[in-house]
């Protein structure tokens, strides 16, 4: 019998009131995972506007050491010429981590 893995995701979020997603990836170079606009609509199944601006860049994976996810999201964020916090419109930066579980 396998015994099924769990699936650890990582992410990086960038929020803020006035942050514009595209700015945010022009200034680091990648498109995110997710993102949204204050004003606009958020992910899912119903219909919500957004109260806050948000660019996420997520890794997920069932095998991978979590050492290794963070190595490539610091890869895929590169060497940014500000600190992340000072990017336009950017009000707070964020690392998290998760486990779902066993499925």
């Amino acid at each position: 019998m396998k015994i099924a893995r769990p699936l650890v995701s990582i992410a990086l979020y960038l929020k803020g009131s006035d942050l514009d997603p595209t700015i945010v990836s022009k200034t680091l170079g990648i498109e995110p995972s997710r993102s949204q606009k204050k004003g606009g609509y958020t992910h899912g199944s119903t219909k919500v506007i957004a109260k806050i601006g948000m660019w996420a860049l997520e890794i997920s994976s069932d095998s991978r050491p979590v050492e290794e996810m963070v190595e490539e999201l610091i890869r895929k964020i590169g060497d940014s010429a500000r600190p992340l916090n000072e990017i336009e419109g950017v009000a707070a930066a964020s690392f998290e981590a998760a486990d779902s579980g066993f499925g």
